[in-house]
């Protein structure tokens, strides 16, 4: 029996843990695969060549990052470009030379045809993206060309830059985006030059806007913070209702403890039939509290918890979507007020957006009230952009798209998640504290009930046990149900660490009922032991 005890505490424990996700800092499957591909042996125009460890260890470094997940169909689509891209893998020495090309005779290899300007631009941001800039002398050359041209002077023609339509283009000051590429509708423009971010599933739609209220789409006032969206979601009132009703059980059960001990085993009489009702009073308050104590556990270290709420941002594409559509706004500013739009791609970058808005949400979410998104190096590099009119104009464009950045960049889905963790807190101290003395109340007045400590042991181990179900049966039902997948947003960034979030919320409530019957299980074997010293 003790064997078969111990393999059930086993495999729980194994299922406990199956689900954890792949940790910042590791390389997924399909990552690994990526890696795989490149760090093979190819041919090209006869020769046989092999990209160069050190950029096969930025390749993993790059792909060990946090906000770097990639799916089976991203990583096939980087593989069959990667099998693509031999001619810029050789010309911009990403490659040693394994062996050459036959220099005469029947084995000589007929030349790879010359990629287009398109292709061979696509190509390269891809390698960049992948293994790093190459470590060559072409953009020294590049931009020696250039300055010699300039400094020669003998056409009254500008010279064209190295990044317009001249022969030798630049593709190295540009980077690809790791992940999917967001596509926007007009809805999600329009929300994103608002500010507002929508939420809707399973019939409800709620709307967070710039001034710090959320409400319901249906025109109503905008809740307080103690009643906004999230508060619904995780049913904070209903939590404080079963509170009240728990306590009051409680108490009624241990007043049926206390009658039973003084008016009938005090005087030496015994009435089954009443402790058995007594008992069951007892184990149902025990297991309200721990439902109590579980749920409120699994939302401070899940829904509640700031660490987690960045982590899915990170790892869902929040960021890129947030970059994306301040390019796409950016450049349409730009080209109506007659500046080039690529301006827009050059300023704001992935890591520049990643690096202001991360620091910025951890302020939102920690409750900051003078949270502000910093635009000091965004400034500096729409300074040195925007130029080619006059003082006033440059620096009216640059007042826009500071404010386009700012606008884009707001958080207040961070301050609902504050708002709504503040008032949550002082139910789960409250919870907490409660639950933990009403078990240990209750196991020790089950002990003067029965007058064997073993069979208490029973009581809250059933106890436990059926709270714990409930509690991880809830998620795995959630997760079967794919209530996730029936989250809706928009700005459609939002959409993926919304779902994530809730998945993230959910697997931390299965841990937490694995984790409530292991100690079922623990109980059970304490009572066995317990039953072999006061057995009857």
């Amino acid at each position: 029996m003790k064997r078969r005890l111990t393999g059930l505490i086993i495999g729980v424990a194994a299922f406990a843990l199956s689900a954890v996700n792949v940790q910042a800092g590791e390389i997924n499957a399909n990552e690994q695969s990526l890696i795989s591909a490149v760090s093979q042996s190819f041919s090209y125009n006869g020769a046989t060549y092999v990209v160069k460890s050190s950029y096969i260890a930025q390749g993993q470094a790059k792909l060990a990052q946090d906000g770097v997940d990639l799916s089976a169909a991203q990583a096939q689509g980087y593989i069959a470009q990667f099998h693509g891209s031999y001619q810029e893998l050789v010309q911009e020495g990403y490659c040693d030379l394994i062996s050459e090309a036959p220099a005469s005779g029947d084995d000589t290899a007929t030349p790879e045809p010359e990629h287009s300007k398109k292709e061979e631009t696509k190509n390269k941001l891809l390698l960049k993206t992948i293994l790093g800039k190459p470590e060559t002398k072409s953009d020294d050359s590049n931009s020696d060309k250039t300055e010699t041209q300039k400094m020669d002077g003998q056409s009254a023609t500008a010279t064209p830059a190295a990044d317009q339509s001249s022969g030798s283009v630049n593709n190295w000051s540009k980077e690809e985006d790791l992940g999917n590429s967001i596509s926007f509708e007009d809805v999600d423009r329009e929300q994103a030059k608002q500010g507002e971010v929508t939420i809707s599933g399973n019939g409800s739609s709620f709307s967070v806007q710039n001034n710090d209220s959320d409400s319901k789409n249906t025109g109503s006032k905008a809740q307080t913070p103690k009643d906004n969206f999230l508060s619904k979601v995780v049913h904070i009132s209903l939590w404080k209702i079963l509170f009240w009703v728990i306590l009051g059980i409680s108490v009624a059960a241990i007043a049926a403890v206390v009658y039973y001990i003084v008016m009938i085993k005090c005087r030496h009489k015994k009435n089954r039939r009443l402790r058995g009702i007594i008992a069951a009073g007892v184990g149902v308050s025990a297991g309200g509290w721990t439902l109590l104590l579980m749920v409120a556990v699994g939302l401070y270290f899940g829904a509640y918890n700031n660490n987690s709420i960045q982590r899915q941002l990170m790892e869902s594409d929040y960021f890129l979507g947030v970059t994306q559509m301040i390019r796409e706004t950016a450049q349409g500013q730009l080209e109506e007020a007659g500046y080039d739009g690529k301006i827009a791609s050059e300023v704001y970058t992935l890591s520049s957006v990643y690096i202001e808005e991360k620091q910025y949400v951890s302020k939102v979410l920690a409750g900051q009230k003078d949270a502000a998104v910093s635009t000091e190096g965004i400034e500096d590099a729409l300074k040195t952009e925007v130029t080619g009119k006059s003082d006033e104009s440059n620096q009216q464009m640059i007042d826009t798209l500071k404010e386009t950045y700012v606008n884009m960049l707001q958080f207040k889905l961070g301050n609902v998640i504050y708002e709504s963790r503040a008032s949550f807190l002082g139910w789960f101290y409250l919870t907490c504290i409660v639950s933990i003395i009403m078990l240990l109340a209750f196991f020790v007045l089950a002990c003067r009930l029965y007058g064997y400590p073993h069979k208490a042991a029973r009581i809250m181990c059933i106890s436990i046990l059926v709270s714990s179900c409930l509690v991880a049966g809830g998620a795995v039902l959630a997760k079967v149900l794919k209530l996730t997948a029936k989250i809706k947003a928009t700005p459609v960034y939002y959409l993926q660490f919304l779902q994530k979030y809730a998945a993230w919320s959910i697997n931390v409530m299965m841990y937490v009922g694995c984790l409530g019957i292991l100690v079922a299980i623990a109980l059970v074997i304490w009572k066995r032991y317990l039953h072999t010293i006061y057995a009857e």
